[in-house]
């Protein structure tokens, strides 16, 4: 009797947050890869799942650098790499967002670090899934790259 309780206050916690928080965006996840035969072009179909309300978790913007692998193999003194910033976020969905094939009596799909974000023109890969207790909702950990080409 003790976990009802607990999870009532999962429920209210998440639709306060939702309510005060809560953006619209779009969980994508390729479904089909292909090849266009005439043009060559890679050709990705994607599910989309529209969401009203995301709770979007402030952001933190991390500046990395990264060595091309003739450093590292080799050792040499001068080489190549890159600098790129990037924004980490914690975004949390409630399941009761999503449609029924993610919800807990008859779950067949889930969220994997498969689905990208979108929200607006910022588009953010999933890198990490929590799952809430007793499937109540997903705290997700997602990860735009500043200035890459939103496709």
């Amino acid at each position: 009797m003790v976990w009802d309780n607990t999870l009532r206050q999962i429920s209210l916690i998440l639709y306060r947050l939702k309510r005060n928080f809560g953006i619209a965006g779009t969980l994508r996840r390729p479904v089909t890869e292909g090849n266009d035969v005439r043009t060559g072009e890679v050709v990705i179909t994607y599910e989309s799942i529209n969401i009203k309300r995301m709770i979007f978790l402030p952001r933190r913007n991390i500046s990395d650098f990264v060595y091309d692998l003739s450093y590292i193999a080799a050792n040499k003194n001068f080489t190549y790499g890159a600098n790129f910033d990037t924004n980490d976020r914690w975004i949390i969905i409630d399941v009761k967002d999503l449609p029924t094939s993610y919800r807990e009596p008859n779950k067949t799909q889930e969220i994997t670090t498969e689905f990208t974000i979108i929200h607006k023109t910022n588009v953010y890969e999933v890198y990490e899934v929590n799952l809430a207790e007793h499937n109540k909702g997903y705290l997700l950990r997602a990860r735009q790259i500043v200035g890459s080409d939103p496709a």
